[in-house]
């Protein structure tokens, strides 16, 4: 899917707080492979403890990250069924790898 200008910063925003949300250690190539649909996907982040030094806000902003990344069509079941790597979700948003990410703020 083609972003517009105006979708694209949001498009790495959303890769952004992924790859934030892997670093950490809520995300991990293991619970990516094993979501096949957005439920599965938000059920890998919701349900694990959290990391050590980890608050509830990666949890709430990755939410809201994947969330939004289905609404502007970035993220789909079909995109993120044959993912294997937490790397691979961050890929669809198409953000580089010198993008400095704002926060997703509540």
């Amino acid at each position: 899917m083609a972003l517009s200008a105006n979708e694209q910063p949001e498009a790495y925003r959303i890769g952004s707080q992924i790859k934030l949300a892997t670093t950490v250690g809520l995300l991990n190539d293991t619970n990516v492979a094993a979501s096949n649909t957005k439920a599965a996907l938000l059920a890998a982040i919701l349900v694990p403890a959290l990391p050590i030094g980890s608050s509830e806000a990666i949890r709430t902003q990755t939410t809201k990250a994947i969330n939004l990344g289905f609404d502007m069509g970035v993220l789909t079941d079909a995109l993120i069924a044959p993912l294997t790597s937490a790397k691979g979700l961050a890929d669809l948003t198409g953000v580089p790898a010198t993008y400095q990410g704002r926060a997703f703020y509540d």
